[in-house]
């Protein structure tokens, strides 16, 4: 079994908890929860963050919104591809125009 505190999210949070807050958030309309959520799971769990934006936009909002998939995936694909000349260690990625964009 994985270390306990590999799976706590950066303000303490189990992994499990914030997953069901994250998607408790989302089916509720609370977007500022949510997006609080989603970014406290991608600081320490991107791809699993993704993954779970790209199933729930699939199944929980499936064929009521159509739209809602394509970003989420194009968001996804984008998080898996570094801008040109980036280090695919760092944690944070030249921005267009100047700054950063997490990695």
């Amino acid at each position: 079994m994985a270390d306990r505190e590999t799976l706590l999210c950066p303000d303490g949070t189990p992994y499990d908890q914030a997953v069901s807050a994250l998607i408790k958030t989302l089916r509720r309309g609370l977007e500022l929860d949510a997006a609080y959520w989603a970014a406290q799971l991608s600081q320490r769990f991107p791809w699993k963050t993704w993954r779970l934006l790209e199933v729930f936009a699939a199944e929980d909002v499936g064929s009521a919104n159509p739209q809602a998939l394509p970003p989420v995936v194009a968001g996804r694909r984008a998080r898996e591809t570094p801008p040109r000349g980036c280090d695919r260690r760092a944690t944070v990625h030249p921005a267009p125009r100047g700054g950063c964009v997490p990695c």
